[in-house]
């Protein structure tokens, strides 16, 4: 079971909001404080949940990126500039492949679309133009 900030806040005696202003690296804590909680959060193995975190900022922390497939190297030069862009915005992209099937693609942007992905970008050549248009329509990010 994952330790919540509920639980790592009573066990150093402190508010919940105290937390995760602190594990947010906020100047409003003080350094002292700050440090003691994101070191106790280390020690006890606390992992941030972007799901919580995503709810309540309204806003998710990463871009979905839909690739044909993973074999075509001119993939790795477009996967590369993604990325960096992706992180030069404060975003993690995730990669997932639609293996050249249009159904698969559109399972694929559905997921991303549960994540709340902060946006999709497609690459297919499987899918027709009007296709890639109902796929728009849907995502409305």
């Amino acid at each position: 079971m994952a330790l919540t900030q509920k639980e790592l806040a009573k066990r150093l005696g402190v508010s919940r909001s105290l937390v995760s202003m602190a594990l947010s690296d906020s100047p409003l804590v003080a350094a002292e404080t700050r440090e003691r909680i994101q070191k106790e959060a280390a020690e006890l193995g606390y992992v941030r949940d972007m799901s919580a975190a995503n709810l309540a900022a309204g806003r998710s922390t990463f871009v979905g990126v839909l690739l044909p497939d993973l074999r075509n190297p001119f993939l790795e030069n477009i996967v590369e500039g993604i990325e960096t862009s992706a992180v030069s915005h404060g975003l993690l992209a995730f990669m997932a492949t639609g293996a050249n099937s249009v159904e698969r693609e559109h399972k694929v942007i559905d997921r991303f679309r549960e994540q709340r992905a902060a946006g999709v970008i497609a690459v297919s050549p499987a899918a027709s133009p009007e296709d890639v248009r109902a796929l728009a329509k849907q995502l409305n990010i």
